[in-house]
């Protein structure tokens, strides 16, 4: 049976609602909360692994939801009893300052197979052409489908457009015109290796790994060079970034059950580009630019790893607090 542990309020740093206003008025608002059970079953929504760096990682299987300006937090009874330290850094965690942030508006510019992906997973969204993009301070992310770039009749349009997406953050959706991006980057196929099989690449394609692994300086600090080149067996599937935190169990999960599958990849891009290996995933940040480029949609994967890659997606959507509703197996809302 779950119990809650703690539910702390907070105003801002320092300062407990409760000396500020009645309970009854916080409602379910502005809260976090630690509970000690099994995380409510649910298909996709803004669950993603609960983290703090040298304490508590994913092995772990603590988990968070964040709805608005609230946090859950689940601990599992096995780790409260095997690893009372994770439990008491969770803890430490809810009762300390943060609190969850407001979610972002997502604009959609594309045909419907771009926003059918968006439904499936529970975005929400609203849709405009490329011609009639929110102003930024409306909508903070743009996700980009199929068809994007219809609607763009002149050079002079299509300048504008890419004007516009430079200072928001850009999801770049299956299927999307890889011409409209920035930094040379191109869509390549790749097939991911099944137990020892080794990797057998289209020429172009991009899985990435740190380039200091094979004993090379990279061009910038963090930069990342193509898979074929020299490397360790134990390079790093999923690269250190928060767009990515989170992701590399179920990545790991959906690799393991795809051996074999040839899929989309994220190719070309700047040597400083970060992406999973294979590069079903890719971030590429130039000052106020960023872009995160989703090469493979759950629904075009095999039933049996579509479970691991829709986690995936749905803890990347949750990294850029998109607002992902959560929903139980037969489709409601959770509470």
């Amino acid at each position: 049976m779950s119990a809650v542990l703690a539910v702390v309020v907070l105003l801002h740093p320092g300062v407990s609602s409760a000396a500020a206003r009645p309970d009854a008025q916080v409602a379910a608002t502005d809260a976090k909360r630690l509970v000690v059970g099994d995380v409510p079953p649910h298909t996709t929504g803004a669950f993603r692994p609960f983290t703090i760096p040298g304490e508590i990682d994913e092995a772990d299987g603590l988990v968070e939801l964040r709805k608005g300006r609230t946090m859950t937090v689940w601990c599992p009874e096995r780790v409260a009893r095997e690893r009372p330290d994770a439990l008491a850094a969770a803890r430490r965690f809810v009762d300390s300052p943060f609190l969850p942030v407001g979610s972002v508006s997502v604009a959609y510019v594309g045909d419907e197979a771009g926003a059918e992906i968006l439904e499936l997973l529970g975005v929400r969204f609203t849709k405009h052409d490329a011609r009639s993009l929110p102003p930024p301070e409306r909508t903070q992310v743009i996700a980009l489908g199929p068809g994007a770039e219809r609607g763009l009749g002149t050079p002079a349009e299509e300048s504008a457009f890419r004007q516009r997406l430079a200072t928001r953050t850009v999801l770049a959706l299956p299927g999307v015109d890889y011409s409209l991006l920035p930094f040379g980057v191109a869509r390549g196929r790749e097939t991911i290796p099944g137990g020892a099989a080794s990797r057998r690449a289209t020429p172009g394609s991009a899985g990435f790994q740190p380039a200091n692994a094979a004993g090379k300086k990279p061009a910038l600090p963090g930069s990342f060079q193509p898979a074929n080149a020299a490397r360790p067996e134990a390079a790093p599937a999923v690269p250190e970034l928060p767009v990515f935190s989170g992701i590399r169990r179920d990545f790991e999960e959906f690799l393991r059950l795809a051996g074999g599958l040839e899929c989309d990849v994220v190719a070309g891009g700047p040597a400083w580009m970060l992406a999973t290996s294979p590069a079903c995933f890719a971030h590429l940040k130039n000052g106020s630019q960023s872009i995160i480029v989703m090469a493979v949609a759950p629904r075009d994967v095999p039933a049996a790893t579509r479970a691991a890659l829709t986690r995936v997606w749905c803890t990347i959507l949750a990294n850029l607090n998109v607002e992902t509703p959560a929903r139980t197996p037969d489709g409601q809302p959770l509470p």
